[in-house]
């Protein structure tokens, strides 16, 4: 099937799942651009450490015969093949999604959030990761989702609602 070709007619569970599939892998990628920072923040101290070594009195030679260059640049690498593949991840993802919308005629970006998915799914919130909040004093229990802020959601982020065939 094109892209161009007229939407599928799929039901409605199955677009509940690809909603849930959809939020658990931006949820994934959050994890792994959270992991590349902090690689980066790690070779940002390690740079600064050498930097400031440098200008110490007897630094350059201390920086000059020791590993520690070899261990940040070391790590410079790392960050930048790993931010590299978070940026490809997020193309590919994004176009996926893109493409899957388009294919099907659903909004799959734009949803509830994984709570009320697993709601309506009839999955307990714990097969998500999902935790519930302290109960309250009035032992009434309510679901908090994880805001998936670093995920974009496209240009209809705004629009989250309910599952529909626009």
């Amino acid at each position: 099937m094109e892209l161009g070709a007229p939407p599928l007619s799929l039901p409605p569970p199955l677009g509940l799942w690809l909603q849930l599939t959809h939020e658990v892998e931006c949820q994934n990628y959050s994890l792994k651009k959270q992991s590349a920072e902090k690689q980066l923040l790690q070779a940002r101290e390690g740079a600064e450490k050498i930097r400031r070594k440098r200008s110490s009195l007897f630094g350059t030679f201390h920086v000059a015969h020791s590993s520690s260059m070899d261990d940040v640049d070391h790590k410079i690498l790392c960050a930048k093949q790993a931010l590299a593949e978070v940026t490809a991840a997020l193309r590919e993802k994004l176009l996926r999604w893109q493409s899957i919308e388009a294919l099907s005629g659903f909004s799959l970006v734009s949803n509830p959030g994984l709570a009320a998915l697993a709601a309506a799914l009839n999955l307990e919130a714990s097969f998500l990761g999902l935790r519930p909040p302290p109960r309250t004093s009035s032992c009434q229990t309510t679901w908090t989702t994880w805001t998936m802020t670093s995920c974009p959601r496209g240009p209809s982020s705004t629009q989250r609602g309910r599952w529909t065939a626009e």
